[in-house]
This record gives structure tokens, C-alpha cells and sequence, in this order.
């Protein structure tokens, strides 16, 4: 409701109405993890964490929130959370925005199963991490879906097996795929990361990664 508010009555109308109706909305979509353990409480948390906790239910009694899809609509709930998270962007709420990415790539990820939210959640989450100071985690992030390193392959048997061909749980070396968050871009520790981001992506890469991403998404890369 918040957002339609702001995006319908406010935008471009009254600037002031229309950020406090998003940072409204925003709060609203963060507090169910900040009321209650053992979900983070700090924005670094959130860099590879999932709400499965919460929205599975975790104690005898409680009923998964999306049971019943026709009173709380997955999509809508996406599309909303992507706009409030593309609205704090260009706002500079970057701490902000990072909650409503991971709680976009788990609806994505477990409720619609969609390849191309689930890429966009991680590359929204990513530049969010970037822009509050946390390189490393975005670019963990960043480098995970560009080398497809556990993407989301809806439809396959779930063994062991495809899980570890797939990339789940892979972390790249930490001697040579890392950047030091305390020491400048010209550091000598932090140039392998920097001629990565600044090389071109692959055509093979880019042809294999638009199995999992919309044109929009590509051009964030």
C-alpha cells in the first residue's frame, strides 16, 4: 500500500512523501527479522543469509506465510520489494536496501522459483554491500553468479551430486579472490580483484548467463 502511495500519488509530485512512504515501506519489510533471533540484526549479515527460518515456520503451531498464495501474492510482494530496493539505491539507503534484497532472493529462490529474480536479488544485494563499504561481500556475490557458481537450476533431481557440480557452498581462494576491505584499490593485495571487475565479460559467459537473467540484469553486470 505504502508503495502504490508513493509511487502513484507521489512521485514526481512531492519528493518528501514519496521517500518517507519508501523508507516506510522499507522498515515495515525489515522488522519481522529484527523482532525476532536468529536472524541478523547488522547489514554484513545479510550477505548470504536466507529467511527460511521465518517464513517456513519454525515452531509447532505456526503456518508458512505463503500457504496460501492468493492472500499474500508472491509476485506482488516481488515487484514490490524491487521497487523500494531500486528506490533506496538511487536515495543512497544502502544499508537499507540490503535486508529487502536477501528477502527478495528467498522468495525468489524457494516460493516462485525464479531464475531471473533470484540473479537480480544477488546483484541488487551486491551493489547495496558495494556502495555501504562491504567490497569483498559484493564482490563475492558479483563473482558467484558471473563464473555461475550456484545458480538456481529449478526442475533437476536435488542429490549431493548435482548440488557440488552446480557450485553450492563453493567459496572461490581466499589467497587470490578477495578484496581487502581495509586497504585501498591500489593496493598490491587488491589487484587481482580490481583487472577482474575491469575485464570484459566472456561471450560464453555472457550467452550462458542469459539463461538466468533479463537484459536489465545483464546490463548491471
Amino acid at each position: 500500500m505504502l508503495t502504490k502511495l508513493a509511487k502513484l500519488c507521489y512521485e514526481g509530485k512531492d519528493m518528501h512523501k514519496f521517500s518517507e512512504c519508501m523508507i516506510m515501506a522499507a522498515e515495515l519489510f525489515a522488522a519481522p527479522a529484527k523482532l525476532r533471533l536468529p536472524h541478523p540484526q547488522t547489514a554484513i549479515q545479510y550477505s548470504e543469509y536466507v529467511f527460511k527460518e521465518f517464513f517456513n515456520g519454525t515452531s509447532a503451531g505456526e503456518t508458512p506465510v505463503f500457504v496460501d498464495k492468493q492472500i499474500l501474492q508472491p509476485n506482488e510482494l516481488l515487484h514490490t520489494l524491487n521497487v523500494v530496493a531500486s528506490t533506496l539505491l538511487d536515495m543512497d539507503k544502502f544499508e537499507q536496501a540490503i535486508p529487502l534484497c536477501a528477502l527478495m532472493e528467498y522468495i525468489s529462490m524457494y516460493v516462485t522459483k525464479s531464475k531471473v529474480l533470484v540473479t537480480k536479488a544477488r546483484i541488487t544485494k551486491a551493489i547495496a554491500l558495494v556502495e555501504t563499504g562491504y567490497i569483498n561481500e559484493g564482490y563475492q556475490i558479483y563473482r558467484r553468479v558471473v563464473d555461475q557458481k550456484d545458480l538456481p537450476k529449478f526442475g533437476m533431481k536435488d542429490s549431493e551430486i548435482n548440488k557440488r557440480a552446480d557450485g553450492a557452498n563453493f567459496f572461490f581462494d581466499r589467497e587470490t579472490t578477495i578484496y581487502c576491505n581495509d586497504l585501498s584499490p591500489e593496493h598490491e593485495k587488491n589487484q587481482v580483484t580490481i583487472e577482474y571487475l575491469l575485464k570484459p565479460i566472456e561471450p560464453a559467459q555472457l550467452a550462458d548467463l542469459k539463461k538466468y537473467s533479463s537484459p536489465a540484469v545483464l546490463e548491471m553486470l
